[in-house]
């Protein structure tokens, strides 16, 4: 900026001699100090105001030079594009106009990859927001290990001693059989005895087993119709700053 300052300079100063004080030119000069010392504190926002007052009193190209400048130091990249672009469309002769150009481009470029980056966060944010809602439609299961298995539990313990006790059918039926073929009186006599008992341990097998089983399926049916509410759970929060998770309580 020095070397356009003074480039700058000069040209006022010029003018100032063919046109003997002329009030605009005098004051634009005084702006445009004021701008170089604005800019040099890094004061960018006073140093564009002044800038651009003063090439409004006096249209000098070299001041839009310097308001890119100021711009690219307040943050401002497509203000500085504006500003380069029309300095190299209004001023006569740049000496260093592929510099500036390039300059140009690198802004672009900066630009592209900006709004590259917002649109991937916002769609990062988006995202996160359906998914957010997704587990927010979703009930939360937040029973007990009892209550998630217990009725299957109690269903398979049931079934069991059903089918032990439908074994010991079989080998009761088996000794009913075994006893009646026999030729002994004592041998059938201790045949039947074994077939009553094995009939016995079956229809308590049987009967356990079937309560057993009832009581599961009754359970199962019981937390059909009356679901459990949501009490817990974690959802996602969103926000500009991050992404929290916050747990629900009831």
């Amino acid at each position: 900026m020095l070397r356009v300052s003074y480039v700058f300079a000069m040209v006022i100063a010029a003018g100032l001699s063919v046109a003997h004080a002329d009030d605009n030119r005098d004051k634009a000069l005084k702006l445009f100090e004021d701008s170089g010392k604005a800019y040099k504190s890094g004061k960018f926002e006073q140093a564009a105001d002044l800038l651009r007052k003063a090439y409004d009193l006096y249209p000098e190209p070299l001041l839009l030079y310097n308001l890119g400048r100021a711009q690219e130091g307040l943050g401002d990249p497509r203000g500085a594009i504006d500003s380069y672009e029309r300095y190299l469309k209004e001023a006569t002769q740049v000496d260093d106009r592929g510099a500036i150009e390039r300059r140009i481009e690198t802004l672009k470029a900066q630009i592209e990859k900006e709004e590259a980056d917002a649109k991937r966060r916002a769609e990062d944010e988006r995202r996160l927001r359906e998914e957010q809602e997704r587990r927010a439609r979703e009930p939360v299961d937040d029973r007990t290990p009892l209550e998630k298995w217990g009725p299957w539990a109690g269903m398979g313990t049931g079934g069991a001693f059903i089918l032990t006790g439908l074994v010991f059918g079989v080998r009761s039926d088996s000794k009913h059989d075994d006893a009646v073929a026999a030729n002994i009186q004592v041998d059938a006599a201790n045949l039947q005895a074994s077939s009553e008992h094995y009939a016995t341990i079956a229809n308590v097998m049987f009967v356990v087993g079937g309560v057993v089983a009832a009581g599961g399926i009754g359970w199962k049916v019981w937390q059909w119709q009356h679901p459990r509410t949501q009490t817990t759970g974690a959802q996602l929060q969103v926000a500009p700053t991050g992404v929290a998770l916050e747990w629900v309580f009831p």
